[in-house]
């Protein structure tokens, strides 16, 4: 599902009180992905009970290859975010 698809949703919704207006759904949808990466940066977690939490891991340096010349080559210790499903939503989607 695309941003826009999403928004569409939200606009179409009966219970939201979005009134066919995109501009509004669309800033709704921006602000709680800022609130979620603001969190993230913050806390290194955001969690939404029922549905899973993200978290931010360090990842090692590592040797890795590059593709196309096949040469090894040093990959940096970086963070990344990982995204752990609650059981509640494991079990949905099973």
């Amino acid at each position: 599902m695309t941003k826009q698809e999403l928004v569409a949703r939200l606009v179409n919704d009966s219970q939201l009180k979005f009134s066919r207006d995109k501009t509004n759904a669309g800033r709704l949808y921006d602000r709680i992905f800022e609130e979620i990466t603001k969190a993230l940066v913050k806390d290194g977690r955001f969690a939404v009970a029922g549905f899973g939490s993200f978290t931010l891991k360090q990842r090692a340096a590592r040797k890795g290859i590059h593709p196309q010349t096949r040469q090894v080559i040093n990959l940096p210790a970086k963070r990344v975010v990982v995204f752990r499903s609650s059981t509640e939503l494991k079990r949905v989607v099973e």
